[in-house]
């Protein structure tokens, strides 16, 4: 609160309370509200204080100091604030208590940005003294800054720790006793949380808490203070990170699944383990991933190696960092920059990972491994673009890797639908961390905040055709008629697609189909079938379709009886360039065209043809084609045609066709002596 006397104004700051104390009825919520808005206005007078008078307040006034640190400890956190709008709403808080309540968070990071400047003190080694000797910031106060407006003001924010830790290194020895000091407290809870159960609510409320406040915490803190990375790793804590997931979250899964189901209580489970899991990869890719990039250094790949290896043994965090991050990655990104690792190291760290993964069941949901990417791994290289490895013989369709996206983001979060997914994997571009991250702080773009969190997929139409023949193409495309080029097939399967899509194209499609789907039969023999009739078998007129020949007639012997029909005209060969023998076979069955009964017309419009009429054309066909091949060499059922070539005696002249079968027989003779010489090998 705020008092003053006869010399001066002093002020006296009260103390932050968290909002569990209304909930647990130590405090009014009235009461609450009332402490809100007086460490408000009271902190808004203290920044706008001239600069010196401000800088006074910060070396002298401890309970300024007290009152920032326990707003920054006890306040909701940006996880937090989903339970906090609920306690807002089902409780008689007053209509202004929200916006009196971030009014003050706002104020408090204003105070803290104007004390981590230099440039309203003479120098900056007077800056260094204060904010350090007066405990204006601590290592503990910068965490906590990082944890409460990590989400918000994380540029700013960034330009001030930097800056603090640039003019004060003394907090980097701090933050070394930090890190041991969380070391111990990680061991200390997974000793905990294992002797705990599921009666002990409280007690287990308490312990998610401080897994998902750490995980936060430290995760927002590497991101806004990169160089923290650099230490982290040098004192070892990635392995601690993996050791302590390992012991923790199988137990908070036990946990978790005997509170009731409470839905809350899970994702404050899931956002911590999304958190540990992406705070160890970018501790990895600072020191070890980056370097490699950048300069290819061969220790930094065999320490990366040795690392991946040795992570091996926490089967819970290999399972969970293997559906975030598989390593298959970044073992195609090393086989690009190695030349000295030989392919069974990558073998065994690939198949280690991914059988855990796939068998580990000490967590309630079961993982399912990715499958390992095709091609190199680099930085924008995601799972969604390719799931085939080398070991897999299976073609993934665009369907396949939907699903296998949409059931990473259900295993970590199991109380959302696959069209709310979809949609979201939609929106960021099938990366499946900045989903999870987004939908578990509550920070999605309009159109996916207000869509239905468990709305149902709706399918969409595979382009891809089965072979319903069993003939498997190497494309895995459906082949009709001659096999074209690759990209002239994809191209019409695109052009398919679009117009099975397009509405329009559905609806003119339509319109035709209507148009000419009536078809006139007037005249067949079905004109005088009932509706009943159609359901009838008819072994008869099944029979009639073996006498065809299909396949089996010669492509210059068109049937006499539909030449001139727009339907089924064969080719022909050119006259100039048929063997003399075939114009002269034509020739005879010239003579004797007018001699040959025509076989009946038949209506090429009707719908279904009379069976009775097919057989006799059927028949009288077969037996035109008898007699054709009996006037030929003297085969077939037709008499031979006799030529003359004795003609008259010699000297009394010759007829005209003597002569002319006389050439026609020496040139014949010549043609089979020339085939019987080849033959024998002349």
């Amino acid at each position: 609160m705020l008092n003053s006397d006869n010399d001066g104004r002093t002020f006296k700051f009260s103390f932050f309370f968290p909002l569990s104390m209304v909930s647990s009825g130590d405090i009014g919520i009235n009461d609450w509200s009332d402490l809100v808005t007086t460490l408000r206005d009271d902190l808004r007078e203290v920044l706008a204080q001239p600069a010196e008078k401000f800088w006074e307040l910060v070396k002298k006034d401890n309970s300024l100091h007290q009152c920032i640190t326990s707003f920054l400890q006890s306040c909701p956190r940006p996880h937090d604030f989903e339970a906090f709008g609920i306690f807002l709403l089902s409780s008689d808080a007053p209509k202004s208590l929200e916006e009196d309540y971030y009014s003050l968070y706002n104020v408090v990071f204003l105070i803290c940005l104007r004390m981590s400047t230099t440039k309203e003190l003479k120098d900056a080694s007077e800056f260094a003294s204060v904010i350090y000797d007066t405990f204006a910031f601590d290592i503990p106060k910068i965490m906590d800054l990082c944890s409460v407006y990590g989400s918000t003001n994380s540029q700013l924010l960034s330009k001030m720790i930097t800056n603090i830790f640039t003019e004060q290194p003394l907090y980097n020895e701090d933050l070394k006793i930090t890190i041991s000091a969380l070391t111990e407290v990680f061991e200390k809870v997974s000793v905990q949380i294992q002797a705990t159960t599921e009666e002990e609510i409280e007690r287990c409320h308490d312990l998610i808490s401080y897994f998902v406040d750490s995980a936060y915490t430290l995760k927002y803190f590497v991101e806004i203070y990169p160089p923290a990375s650099e230490l982290l790793y040098k004192e070892g804590f990635p392995e601690r990170i993996a050791s302590f997931y390992d012991n923790v979250v199988p137990q908070m899964d036990r946990l978790t699944s005997g509170i009731n189901k409470d839905v809350l209580l899970r994702k404050h489970v899931h956002r911590g383990r999304v958190s540990f899991i992406k705070l160890f990869r970018d501790i990895l890719t600072a020191n070890l991933i980056g370097p490699i990039l950048e300069t290819r250094n061969e220790s930094s790949i065999q320490e990366l190696l040795d690392f991946l290896q040795l992570t091996l043994s926490y089967r819970a965090f290999v399972a969970d960092y293997e559906r975030c991050f598989p390593v298959w990655d970044d073992l195609q990104m090393l086989k690009q920059v190695a030349s000295t690792v030989d392919d069974f190291t990558f073998e065994y760290i690939n198949e280690g990972y991914r059988s855990i993964a796939k068998e580990y069941t000490g967590i309630s949901n079961e993982y399912i491994p990715i499958e390992p990417v095709t091609g190199p791994s680099t930085n924008g290289i995601s799972a969604a673009e390719s799931v085939a490895g080398p070991s897999s013989s299976r073609v993934y369709t665009e369907e396949d890797i939907k699903l296998d996206l949409i059931q990473q983001v259900q295993d970590m979060l199991q109380d959302f639908g696959e069209g709310f997914i979809e949609a979201c994997l939609d929106y960021y571009g099938n990366n499946v961390e900045q989903v999870i991250n987004a939908i578990l702080e509550d920070n999605l773009p309009p159109h996916l905040a207000t869509m239905d969190r468990l709305a149902a997929r709706i399918t969409t139409i595979n382009s891809h055709i089965d072979n319903v023949n069993g003939i498997t193409d190497d494309s895995g495309e459906l082949q009709i008629g001659k096999k074209g080029r690759k990209g002239d097939r994809n191209v019409k399967n695109d052009e398919v697609k679009q117009f099975i899509e397009d509405k329009k194209s559905k609806a003119e499609f339509k319109d035709l189909v209507t148009k000419f789907a009536r078809i006139d039969t007037e005249g067949s023999v079905y004109d005088n079938m009932g509706p009943e009739k159609f359901d009838e078998y008819d072994d008869e007129y099944d029979d009639t379709y073996d006498s065809y020949t299909i396949g089996k007639l010669e492509p210059n012997a068109p049937d006499p009886e539909i030449q001139g029909s727009a339907y089924n005209r064969s080719f022909v060969t050119p006259r100039v360039l048929q063997p003399r023998r075939q114009i002269e076979a034509e020739e005879d069955i010239d003579e004797n065209e007018e001699e040959q009964a025509a076989g009946p017309s038949f209506r090429t419009e009707a719908f279904v043809e009379n069976p009775e009429v097919v057989r006799q054309r059927m028949e009288e066909r077969r037996q035109s084609q008898m007699r054709g091949r009996g006037r030929g060499r003297g085969g077939g059922a037709g008499p031979p045609r006799e030529r003359d070539v004795v003609g008259k005696a010699k000297g009394q002249g010759q007829e005209k066709d003597v002569l002319i079968n006389r050439r026609r027989k020496m040139m014949n003779k010549t043609s089979y002596k020339g085939q019987s010489d080849r033959k024998r090998g002349f």
